[in-house]
C-alpha cells in the first residue's frame, strides 16, 4: 500500500510585487495566507473569479499546493473550483491543476485540501485562482507549496491516537472557572510506524523530515493511508530509526495535527461545527 507524504518546498514564499494590492475585505489581506495561522484568513470583496499571486523568489520544483479553507463547513455549490497556474515571468501563466471543490463539506469534512499538479513543474511565480464563487466568498487561511515523497512499502496505521479537545475558559476574580466547549476545536496526535526494505523510501523519509525542519513546518499525510483527507501534521520528536542489515529500516514518527479553532459555516441555517455533528 502506498503512503503519499508531502513536505514544504525549499523556498520562501512572498506576495508577488505589484499584485494582490486590492480587491480584498478589510482586515483580511492576502498576506495572511502565508503566516501559517489557520485562525486568520484572506477574503476577496467580490464574487466570481479572484486570484492570489505568490512569488517563490527562485525557480522551485513543485508537486502540489495545500490550502486551508477557513470556511471548510460550506458545501460550495457547483461549479466552484481552485485552479493552479505557474509562470516564469509573472506575465504568461500556464494551468497546472483544476480542482473542483463543490460538495467538499459532505465528502471530506476536513479544513485542508491538497491539489496535486497534473504535471510537476519548476518555476518561480504562481497564481491560485478561485473560480465561480457566488453563494459564499472563498476564505483562505493558509497556503503551502509542497513536494511529494511517496512511501511505497508496508507500514502500520496510526496507533495510540489521542484526541485533545479545546475549550474556552473564563476565570472570575474569585477564581471560579466557567467553560464552554462547543466549536472550539480538537487536536489529534498519533504514532505511525513504517517498515522499509530499500534505501529510496528511507531517503524520502529523511528528506521530508529535513524539509519540515523537524517540526517547524507541517507535512501532509492522509489520515487513512490511500484514502481520506490530507492532514497538516507536525513532528513532535526526532525520527526514531532502527536500521538492520540488508536494507531493513523500521521508523517511528510522532505526529500531531496542526491545531485550529473550530468555525461554523457562513450563511447556514444553523451553526454547524462539522465532523463532530454539533449544531447550535
Amino acid at each position: 500500500m502506498a503512503c503519499p507524504l508531502f513536505a514544504p518546498v525549499n523556498a520562501i514564499a512572498k506576495l508577488t510585487a505589484g499584485r494582490n494590492t486590492s480587491g480584498y475585505a478589510s482586515g483580511h489581506a492576502p498576506i495572511l495566507v502565508l503566516n501559517g495561522d489557520p485562525d486568520n484568513y484572506w477574503r476577496p470583496n467580490s464574487f466570481g473569479t479572484t486570484s492570489l499571486y505568490i512569488d517563490l523568489q527562485v525557480d522551485t520544483p513543485l508537486d502540489a499546493v495545500a490550502l486551508w479553507l477557513y470556511d471548510y463547513n460550506n458545501a460550495y455549490a457547483s461549479p466552484c473550483a481552485i485552479k493552479i497556474y505557474g509562470s516564469a515571468d509573472n506575465s504568461t501563466y500556464m494551468l497546472y491543476a483544476n480542482y473542483a471543490i463543490e460538495g467538499l463539506r459532505t465528502t471530506q469534512k476536513e479544513p485542508t485540501v491538497l491539489v496535486e499538479l497534473d504535471t510537476p513543474a519548476s518555476t518561480r511565480y504562481w497564481k491560485i485562482e478561485f473560480v465561480s464563487f457566488s453563494a459564499t466568498y472563498p476564505r483562505i487561511s493558509c497556503i503551502w507549496f509542497l513536494n511529494g515523497y511517496s512511501l511505497t512499502h508496508n507500514y502500520q496505521m496510526p496507533e495510540q491516537i489521542q484526541n485533545t479537545h479545546f475549550v474556552t475558559e473564563i476565570q472570575t476574580r474569585s477564581n471560579a472557572n466557567y467553560a464552554k466547549s462547543a466549536g472550539i476545536g480538537k487536536q489529534r496526535s498519533f504514532e505511525r510506524q513504517f517498515i522499509f526494505v530499500n534505501d529510496a523510501d528511507y531517503d524520502n523519509m529523511l528528506t521530508a523530515h529535513a524539509a519540515s525542519f523537524g517540526g517547524v513546518l507541517p507535512i501532509f499525510m492522509r489520515l487513512y493511508g490511500e484514502s481520506g483527507a490530507y492532514l497538516p501534521l507536525l513532528f513532535t520528536s526526532p525520527l526514531s530509526i532502527s536500521k538492520q542489515e540488508h536494507q531493513f529500516y523500521q521508523i517511528t514518527m510522532q505526529l500531531v495535527e496542526l491545531g485550529f479553532k473550530r468555525t461554523q459555516a457562513t450563511g447556514a441555517s444553523q451553526l454547524d461545527y462539522g465532523t463532530w455533528g454539533i449544531t447550535c
